[in-house]
């Protein structure tokens, strides 16, 4: 792939692919989720708590992630999210209630935002910086974040196809909307397959004890704290 650095692994190509899948589901779902369950006939506290449920679960997989990740293969952890993306598209598809919705809302990949908040980015992020010399490691994670917003702007975009194409083929809207739930749920079966010959198994040859921050322990928490200030906006 001419647009990765000279240095790059193959490995950084696929999670390049991934990442252009998630993130055209990931825009046009972000605009699609509220009206969808409007539609279904929630109220707007409910939908609140249904939307609140995607970034709390989403924060929760991400810090079991970070504290679990040492243990497993990095492999197996993107195949394991890939099939939790299935099962999202799925749920959102197919549930109408409140109860069951609210569970696939939290245990699910959805995000109410076109930026990228699940347990893949840290597990994606891994693959990148073992894929790639130091001096080319800035530049790829540029490419990555220059190609997820460029597809995702697309994806978002495609959150008017609900309305073109039930004004052309005389479906209800809603209707289109749960079959593009299934297309997220597609871009998780795809993903699959992306992930399926990912080389890297292991983020670290190393298989002690995972290590503490260190010296970087400040800038971390200091990061950290922007980006809640940040997200919280």
């Amino acid at each position: 792939m001419y647009f990765l650095p000279p240095s790059a692994h193959p490995d950084a190509s696929r999670v390049f692919i991934a990442r252009a899948l998630r993130a055209f589901g990931d825009g046009f779902v972000s605009i699609l989720l509220p009206v969808y369950l409007l539609g279904l006939g929630f109220n707007p506290i409910e939908v609140g708590f249904l939307t609140t449920a995607t970034l709390l679960g989403s924060a929760a997989l991400t810090m079991a992630v970070g504290f679990l990740a040492h243990r497993a293969r990095l492999r197996t952890l993107l195949l394991l999210a890939s099939a939790l993306m299935i099962f999202t598209g799925l749920g959102f598809a197919w549930f109408q209630s409140f109860w069951p919705l609210l569970i696939v809302a939290f245990v699910g990949t959805l995000n109410p935002s076109s930026g990228d908040v699940s347990m893949f980015l840290p597990l994606e992020h891994t693959a990148l910086a073992h894929s790639v010399a130091d001096k080319d490691r800035t530049s790829l994670f540029a490419r990555y974040s220059l190609i997820g917003a460029l597809v995702g702007a697309f994806g978002t975009l495609c959150a008017g196809a609900p309305d073109l194409l039930g004004a052309k083929f005389g479906l209800p809207p809603a209707k289109i909307m749960q079959m593009m739930f299934l297309v997220y749920g597609l871009f998780g079966l795809l993903t699959i397959f992306t992930y399926w010959n990912i080389q890297q198994s292991q983020a670290s040859d190393n298989n002690g004890a995972p290590a503490a921050l260190g010296p970087s322990r400040k800038i971390v928490y200091w990061l950290a704290a922007l980006f809640s200030v940040d997200a919280f906006g």
